[in-house]
């Protein structure tokens, strides 16, 4: 995500001036050094993308793509629950499920979220994505969707959202054994590291171990 898309919807969404003005030269100080066979070579400034594993960056990165989220939104495109609700997306982060009721409605969310990827100056990341449509529960395969850029496939099989596994049937119980294995291993981890004992228990206690659940039944569905 470019650094000015980031400063510009600071200030869309009217943050204070000052907290502005420090994120824009926090931003200019962030650097790089390139290194070959373990020597530096040269510093690099970052322009473009934040820091993994920084506190401030998955703030500032929501409210560079908050303003999707709208936009999809409003295009009133999207798969109505039993219960009269309607869901036309997921987001988490930087990844974005598009729901939709037919497969024309899907490709428009499609190249919504393409349209406002390019015009920020972002990369969509078309070798990541996938599309999957489905009629009365079973895979319909098709052409997938056409871009400049490249193209979009059907999924074939099953696929993973936030590392849980998804389609092809109802998986609960196989991604209940996986999160089960991993959660001892993770907490392991935090009680090995460096940090004092109360932010070893706050991290034990974000260690995700809850279930992710996902519409289902639509004759549509897009992940990307």
């Amino acid at each position: 995500m470019p650094h000015t898309w980031i400063t510009e919807c600071l200030e869309l969404y009217n943050i204070n001036r000052t907290l502005r003005a420090f994120i824009a030269n926090l931003m200019r100080l962030w650097k790089t050094t390139l290194e070959a066979n373990g020597k530096p070579l040269s510093k690099v400034t970052i322009k473009c993308g934040i820091y993994q594993g920084d506190a401030l960056s998955p703030l500032l990165i929501c409210i560079g793509l908050n303003t999707l989220s709208q936009i999809i939104s409003n295009t009133g495109y999207g798969y109505r629950l039993w219960n009269g609700a309607t869901i036309s997306h997921l987001h988490y982060m930087d990844d974005i499920k598009l729901h939709a009721k037919n497969e024309w409605d899907n490709d428009s969310l499609i190249h919504t979220t393409r349209i406002y990827s390019t015009e920020i100056g972002m990369s969509f990341g078309l070798e990541k994505c996938s599309r999957m449509v489905t009629k009365r529960g079973k895979l319909v395969y098709t052409e997938g969707v056409f871009f400049p850029e490249g193209t979009i496939g059907d999924i074939e099989d099953s696929y993973k959202y936030l590392g849980i596994p998804q389609a092809n049937g109802n998986l609960e119980e196989e991604t209940r054994k996986v999160a089960t294995a991993k959660y001892p291993r993770r907490v392991r981890q935090v009680l090995r590291s460096q940090l004092i004992g109360k932010n070893k228990t706050q991290a034990s206690n974000q260690i995700p171990s809850r279930n992710l659940k996902v519409a289902k039944g639509g004759d549509t569905d897009h992940r990307c």
